[in-house]
């Protein structure tokens, strides 16, 4: 399930930030891949959360799924942004993730 709003959320408020900071970046929270295109960064926050009883093995399989898909999408409509994993056990979604840039998966 993807929470579009909160993305939308999360971005509006971070961008509100710019005039304090000084930065005049364009942040956008979005589940249409489209409006990735062409980004220079791009912030993966996709995966379920730990729920109780749950390891963290548990949550790799599923966890590593999304993101590949997601980078998969990304790559469609960006050439070669940085991308930044938010999604645990990170250590494994990052690899998943270079992976998935670098093999193909």
């Amino acid at each position: 399930m993807i929470f579009k709003e909160m993305s939308q959320g999360k971005a509006l408020d971070s961008w509100q930030q710019a005039p304090i900071d000084y930065y005049s970046t364009r942040l956008t929270g979005t589940d249409n891949y489209a409006d990735t295109a062409n980004s220079d960064i791009v912030v993966i926050t996709a995966g379920i959360p730990r729920k109780p009883g749950m390891s963290r093995d548990d949550l790799i399989s599923t966890n590593a799924k999304i993101v590949v898909s997601v980078v998969n999408s990304i790559k469609q409509y960006s050439e070669d942004p940085i991308i930044i994993i938010v999604s645990n056990p990170l250590d494994v979604m990052t690899h998943a993730a270079f992976k998935s840039i670098w093999i193909d998966l």
